[in-house]
């Protein structure tokens, strides 16, 4: 039998959610479009506020102090820095009713293979696009805060990520940290996990990206592009 008490209060809590205007983290370093996401987001009658910033460390540093509904984060904040996947993953931590929304023209697959967005609770991918339009990704920030994930974009999750190099020699610590990485695992933890520094995790990365990918074409993610080559790696042998 329904709990007509039950069933009221959901009804309650789903009408208070449409109607609650949301708090906003963005998370962006490209200025010109941060400047105009935040804007656009900012006049639209469902954002009560917009916090943006050009990197993570900011981002977590104000959710260590104050609550937000939704977090949209790039998934490429430059290099050296932390990506917005673990980003997204810190700001959950310290947040767990927190949405997560990755913004990003990278593709479904790219951006899967370090995420692994169906295993993860209230996380969205939202393609960069140029027939976007904010009403769009307003929408899809509502639905990601109340712990609804969806893939809008193109998804092309069944797509390969090129040809392997042939004759493909990766040590075993090399597969080790990459096996890591390739879980969303951030090398710095990955040093403290297998007890080295974090400037032998680096060397064994540039090491296996070279291998993975010899020749990188211009503008390539190397580390995203390694992880899917790797898990190419993988796959090809486990069917052998």
């Amino acid at each position: 039998m329904v709990d007509l008490g039950e069933a009221t209060d959901r009804k309650q809590q789903s009408h208070l959610m449409k109607n609650r205007k949301l708090t906003v983290i963005y998370v962006e370093n490209d200025p010109l479009l941060r400047s105009l996401i935040a804007n656009l987001l900012r006049e639209n009658e469902s954002i009560a506020n917009v916090h943006d910033f050009d990197s993570g460390e900011p981002a977590i540093a104000f959710a260590e102090r104050f609550q937000a509904d939704v977090a949209l984060i790039d998934f490429a904040l430059g290099t050296n820095v932390m990506d917005g996947i673990a980003v997204g993953t810190q700001l959950q931590s310290l947040n767990r009713s927190l949405g997560i929304v990755i913004h990003t023209q990278h593709s479904v697959r790219t951006v899967d293979a370090v995420a692994k967005l169906e295993k993860r609770e209230a996380w969205s991918y939202f393609q960069k696009r140029a027939d976007n339009n904010i009403d769009q990704l307003v929408a899809v920030l509502k639905s990601t805060s109340s712990g609804i994930s969806g893939f809008f974009g193109d998804d092309d999750r069944g797509a390969t990520s090129g040809e392997l190099p042939k004759n493909v020699n990766l040590s075993k610590r090399q597969h080790l940290v990459l096996s890591m990485l390739a879980t969303g695992v951030e090398p710095k933890t990955i040093a403290q996990n297998l007890n080295i520094s974090f400037e032998s995790v680096r060397k064994e990365l540039s090491i296996a990206y070279s291998v993975l990918v010899p020749n990188p074409e211009p503008g390539m993610d190397l580390r995203v592009t390694s992880i899917l080559r790797y898990q190419q790696l993988n796959n090809s042998i486990q069917d052998a």
